[in-house]
């Protein structure tokens, strides 16, 4: 896991002095070391930023020039299977190193920009053809790795991170005002980034750009042919694939541990870490000795039924002040509370090891939250002749604000069946309710592409949409980038075997009737779990690294909260003054409940963020 960056200019006036001072700003991802190349032709520069994992020798610095230098690339993520394809291409290319960013630069030597579809791992990367003047950047297919791309009149600027363009340009970003209320609704932006005229690199894409700027999209979308067939072979085939994916991700010449929960989820990823592992595994976890949300005992357990070396870190008393630092301090707005854990934990591992590989995107893959069980409860209603016509005329019935508790939540979730974005809100009990909003500068209606959804995902059923939009937006936007930005800040590359796209597109090949058996959430997970995990692990409620944030956050001041609310510019652009002077009252209050927390969250993680950040 490194940083990168890639700077095309038109006007061939790359500045070094900016240049190299955008790499520097990338030193928190990449530590070990840093290197830039320029065009002789001044119109194309790469840098990069180091975090050793494979071939640690200098012999593996980037930016990596090919053998015959007909290409040089700056990479960021693993190539899984980097050691079978330079056995594939020995014949063909003339290895120099033990690196895996060598492979890259194989690849597209003998294959061309398609050769990219041969690569199996997390990565970002831009690599430059010196011969015809081309630049390609290239994203994996589920995203993992992040890459951020700005554009100007005759410039173009793709990095890692926001940080490092901002650097480059010497000057700060406006902020997107979409953006910002995709935030306060969802905890996190949905297809672009926090700030104006900055994009992402959609997954699974190539962009190319010529000497003379101009740009053609590729697709590296793979065929999988391993997809569903028979009830009784499904556990047995995620069991397969995931031991496979957690064996490969074991692959590094550092050490390399587990970010165990607890949770059936991580527990899986840590038993088959032991039975592929040559070295005895090392798991890490957070504890909170006496409260509600301690994980301590259910992961010493797992830990000592699969003898595991563990170690933990306690929550110990954190203000709120220390907390509101931390999340102000990101490279972007992160909603999600488990940030703080997830960096406590990753602080932690950082003593010991330098990849940790952790049981993320297990909810949103295999079905592990409430919501999908009323998703799937409408569905069934569909399938006993309840068709999705009549349900979506429940969107008719009148909206009651002030009714809470579960009548609320039910009456919630039934106004919003005929509007697919309201739909899923209902159901993750979070953000900003669409009224409160200002309408005349945020387009609300662009929040979920149904369009888009319809032509890349069955949204046939509820249970389908509520997957897809997890899938395409929060793990996406959300869970990938909170864990990237804690282990990073770290030093610590993050591995996540269960968002394998093998496994990802097993899984979404099976029936949605399939995905469900009675009240037992996860049920392939959980029958996996039954065959290598203990009963009471197997059998326990959803675990994550869950931190008590809502207690802390009631001690905030509320002239604290809000002053942060009324100095921010983005807020008052987005929100009415109404709903701004709501929110005051809530918090002055202090009656919120759990279900009114989140959205008060992110308000004021957004103002802090904006504060830190101006």
């Amino acid at each position: 896991m490194c940083g990168i960056l890639a700077v095309w200019s038109n006007y061939r006036n790359i500045s070094n002095d900016r240049f190299e001072g955008a790499v520097q700003s990338l030193r928190t991802r990449g530590p070990d070391g840093f290197g830039s190349w320029y065009d002789s032709n001044e119109a194309f520069a790469l840098g990069h930023a180091r975090l050793s994992i494979f071939d640690p020798s200098p012999m593996g610095a980037q930016p990596m020039q090919s053998a015959g230098a007909n290409c040089v690339v700056s990479f960021n993520g693993a190539i899984y299977n980097f050691r079978s394809l330079k056995r594939e291409l020995a014949n063909e290319y003339s290895f120099e190193t033990e690196s895996d960013t060598e492979v890259i630069l194989a690849v597209y030597e003998v294959f061309g920009v398609q050769g990219f579809r041969k690569l199996e791992g997390m990565f970002a990367f831009a690599l430059f053809d010196t011969k015809h003047q081309l630049l390609h950047l290239c994203r994996d297919e589920v995203g993992k790795k992040p890459l951020y791309i700005y554009r100007q009149q005759g410039e173009l600027i793709a990095a890692s991170d926001t940080t490092a363009i901002r650097k480059y340009l010497g000057r700060e970003l406006s902020l997107c005002r979409q953006s910002a209320a995709e935030f306060l609704r969802f905890g996190c932006t949905l297809s672009s980034s926090i700030y104006d005229n900055v994009s992402e690199l959609a997954p699974a894409s190539v962009l190319t750009i010529t000497a003379a700027g101009r740009e053609t999209i590729s697709s590296l979308s793979r065929p999988h042919y391993q997809s569903y067939q028979h009830d009784d072979d499904i556990p047995y085939i995620v069991e397969r694939m995931l031991g496979e994916s957690v064996g490969t991700r074991l692959q590094s010449d550092v050490p390399v541990g587990v970010f165990l929960s607890g949770g059936i989820d991580s527990g899986l990823v840590t038993k088959f870490a032991t039975q592929y592992s040559r070295q005895r595994v090392k798991t890490f976890t957070l504890t909170s000795k006496g409260s509600s949300y301690d994980e301590g005992q259910a992961a010493r357990q797992v830990s000592e039924y699969l003898g595991t070396d563990h170690y933990e870190v306690e929550a110990e008393s954190f203000s709120i002040q220390d907390v509101t630092k931390l999340f102000a301090s990101a490279s972007h707005p992160i909603g999600d509370p488990s940030y703080f854990p997830a960096m406590l934990v990753s602080e932690l591992a950082n003593k010991h090891i330098t990849v940790a590989i952790n049981g993320d995107g297990g909810d949103e893959l295999f079905g592990g939250y409430r919501r999908h069980q009323v998703a799937f409860m409408l569905d069934a209603l569909a399938r006993l002749g309840i068709d999705r016509g009549f349900l979506s005329c429940c969107s008719m019935l009148p909206s009651l604000p002030g009714l809470t508790g579960p009548i609320g939540k039910l009456f919630h979730i039934l106004n919003a069946l005929g509007r697919t974005d309201e739909f899923i809100l209902s159901l993750s009990d979070n953000g900003v309710p669409r009224h409160h909003f200002d309408r005349e500068t945020i387009y609300l209606d662009g929040f979920y592409d149904v369009a888009y959804a319809k032509e890349a995902f069955d949204t046939s059923t509820y249970l389908r949409t509520v997957l897809f939009f997890e899938q395409r937006y929060l793990l996406l936007q959300g869970l990938f980038k909170k864990i990237d930005q804690a282990t990073m800040a770290n030093k610590i590359e993050a591995r996540s075997p269960l968002v394998d796209s093998t496994i990802l597109h097993y899984v979404n090949s099976i029936p949605i009737e399939k995905r469900y058996k009675g009240k037992r959430t996860k049920w392939i997970l959980r029958e996996i779990a039954d065959r290598n995990l203990p009963p009471t692990i197997a059998n326990a409620p959803k675990k994550g690294f869950e931190f008590p944030i809502e207690d802390l956050f009631k001690t905030l001041s509320p002239t604290t909260f809000s002053q942060r609310l009324h100095d921010s510019t983005v807020i008052r652009d987005v929100l009415t003054a109404h709903s701004i002077e709501k929110y005051v009252k809530d918090f002055k209050l202090k009656t919120f409940s759990s279900y009114e927390f989140r959205r008060l969250w992110f308000l004021f993680v957004l103002a802090s963020w904006e504060a830190n950040d101006a």
